[in-house]
């Protein structure tokens, strides 16, 4: 797993990390809200699929998104392009 580089004013590193960019899709649905993570530089993907909470749906978002994220290992941070939609 790469590293972020740590970054001091002024200064560059001879060599340039890559760090990695995640793309985070949500689609919230009538019954369930479905969270995908696309790893652009493997082309892996994660799915995860939760019941919609209708009273308030940022319940399922954030339990969906959470627990994705630990299942893959990832960093929040490194999720770059965040997508949402609803069915």
């Amino acid at each position: 797993r790469t590293r972020r580089p740590s970054r001091t004013s002024g200064s560059r590193s001879s060599r340039t990390r890559r760090v990695p960019s995640y793309s985070l899709g949500i689609d919230i649905g009538g019954t369930f809200t479905d969270i995908v993570v696309y790893d652009h530089d493997a082309g892996r993907q994660w799915n995860r699929k939760v019941l919609t909470t209708h009273d308030d749906p940022a319940r399922a978002v954030h339990a969906g998104v959470k627990g994705l994220i630990d299942e893959a290992r990832l960093d929040p941070r490194d999720v770059t392009n965040p997508g949402w939609q609803t069915t």
